[in-house]
């Protein structure tokens, strides 16, 4: 995991230039952004002004914020559900299959898959879903970008799955 910070970029940005401007209004006293998928970059790598700008404290958050943040979203995560408070949560080693919803979006050409910033895999056809095994101890956050024959990227609201630790009764076989 990246440990620099990493920025989110705003494409509605005050006091751009002409030139490095992404929004527009369409129609008239509303906003739209050019491609709908929020931009983010490492820190170090950014060119812009850091004053117009925020960022947050690492990748795997910087994922999870394109993937809430972006707008046109037609693709849904349908499995596994959010973790709720009545949602138990997974053994430790469990997988965790991806499924999701691209009818929005039919003319995809690959879907990739992530847990946090971590690239889990990529689909190329078929059913869009993939299964993120042997998970760890911790919270996992899926999100997933699809892109298609024009270059267009659309994701997901993504969904979160709390694994348990192991616990100490059974490290010690009291199980």
């Amino acid at each position: 995991m990246r440990t620099d910070p990493i920025l989110p970029l705003h494409r509605c940005q005050p006091k751009t230039t002409s030139q490095d401007r992404t929004c527009h209004r369409t129609p008239p006293g509303s906003r739209r952004w050019e491609s709908g998928l929020t931009k983010i970059h490492p820190a170090k790598d950014f060119q812009g002004d850091l004053g117009h700008s925020s960022w947050l404290q690492n990748e795997d958050l910087a994922f999870i914020y394109r993937a809430y943040s972006s707008y046109d979203k037609p693709l849904t995560i349908t499995s596994p559900g959010n973790c709720w408070p009545t949602v138990p949560a997974l053994d430790l080693g469990a997988s965790a299959p991806i499924l999701v919803d691209a009818s929005r979006f039919p003319n995809w050409k690959t879907i990739a898959f992530y847990d946090g910033a971590k690239r889990l895999g990529e689909i190329t056809q078929g059913p869009a879903q993939f299964t993120a095994m042997n998970l760890t101890p911790g919270y996992h956050v899926f999100s997933v970008l699809a892109t298609d024959g024009q270059g267009t990227v659309r994701t997901a609201d993504p969904k979160m799955v709390v694994v348990k630790a192991a616990s100490l009764a059974s490290h010690r076989g009291w199980n």
